[in-house]
Formats: structure tokens, sequence, C-alpha cells
């Protein structure tokens, strides 16, 4: 990064600082890059989307690890839960 031989200035940082014409012109392409694009029409609404997707596809994972159905419908202590296995309630 070179700049202008007058100005004291060549720290990369101090480069956002300069005025254009102290630049030369790889660091106008450069200074050009670094600005963020607009956001496009929608944009917004798809990403809530993608969220909301997401969000589902995760619950349906967490509902699919459980191994045994007893445990998610109803509350059991752990001794309670371990019996209701081995013993039917018949």
């Amino acid at each position: 990064m070179k700049a202008a031989p007058f100005h004291p200035c060549v720290d990369t940082e101090c480069l956002e600082d300069l005025p254009e014409f102290l630049l030369t012109t790889e660091e106008k392409k450069k200074k050009k890059k670094k600005k963020k694009k607009k956001k496009k029409r929608g944009e917004k609404k798809e990403k809530k989307k993608k969220e909301k997707r997401q969000k589902k596809k995760k619950k349906k994972k967490e509902k699919r690890h459980y191994s045994f159905p007893i445990a998610t419908k109803k509350k059991y202590s752990c001794s309670a839960f371990l019996l209701s296995l081995f013993v039917s309630p018949t």
C-alpha cells in the first residue's frame, strides 16, 4: 500500500481516512471493494423463512431422538419410568 510521498500515513488503517486523490489506483479499487452491497427486495423475508425452516427441522430432529415415547408423554421419576418399562400395567 503506497500513499503519496508527501503524506506521512502508510498504514492500511489510515487509508480509509485519506481522501480519494491521495490514493493510487490499486488502493482505490481495494477501497471500493470494502463497500457493503445493498440488500435485494424481500431478502429479509427470505432470511426469516429460512430461519423458520431451520427451527422446524431442529424441532423434528429433537423429537426423533427420544427412544421411549412413554417418557415424553408422562413425567415419571427415574425409578417409576424404569418400572414402567419392565412391568406391564395389566
